[in-house]
């Protein structure tokens, strides 16, 4: 390894600020998502058997992105991967809106909760590998400490959403949770 590599190993640019504002904005997306199953129990009148699912739906979908996306990136390449999650991701935000607001009910909520999340959980495997990776070796851990720290911010995210729209009806509940 050269001087100059290793000093380059040292030093924040702003190639690694965009990165981790990418990275940042993903881990909250997914936080997001996963926040949206317990508010959406109280959108539908829903036995208790049917409210137990809603609530651990969001976990197993997000396995099944970890499982399956991981060694597939390993395979396809990580870019290809990150396009299929990505277009998972437009695909459940198109049926999540729309069948929200225009057609509400517990399947379709399922079934697009399940879209994104697999692909949340799938793209959480990149962005982990890809910090490690990308991140200068000083700034590390800092920056896998901090990011870490935006799952937080996309629960109380998605929490004040719903605070604050709780007490007008279900209906602008799902489309300020949805927009």
């Amino acid at each position: 390894m050269s001087v100059f590599r290793a000093i380059e190993d040292l030093k924040w640019s702003s190639a690694h600020t965009w990165s981790f504002i990418a990275f940042a904005l993903g881990l909250l997306f997914e936080a997001y998502l996963v926040g949206i199953a317990p508010i959406a129990t109280g959108w539908f009148s829903l036995p208790s058997y049917l409210t137990a699912l809603t609530l651990i739906w969001p976990f197993l979908w997000l396995i099944v992105g970890l499982i399956f996306v991981g060694p597939l990136s390993d395979r396809f390449g990580r870019k290809r991967l990150f396009i299929l999650t990505m277009s998972m991701y437009a695909v459940g935000i198109a049926l999540f809106i729309i069948t929200t607001l225009v057609m509400p009910n517990y399947i379709s909520l399922l079934i697009t909760l399940a879209i994104m999340l697999a692909a949340a959980g799938g793209e959480m495997n990149v962005i982990l590998t890809d910090m490690h990776e990308v991140m200068p070796r000083r700034h590390r851990s800092k920056a896998a400490f901090f990011l870490v720290n935006f799952i937080n911010i996309g629960l109380m995210l998605v929490s004040f959403i719903s605070l604050n729209t709780q007490l007008i009806g279900p209906f602008y509940q799902r489309l300020a949770i949805g927009s």
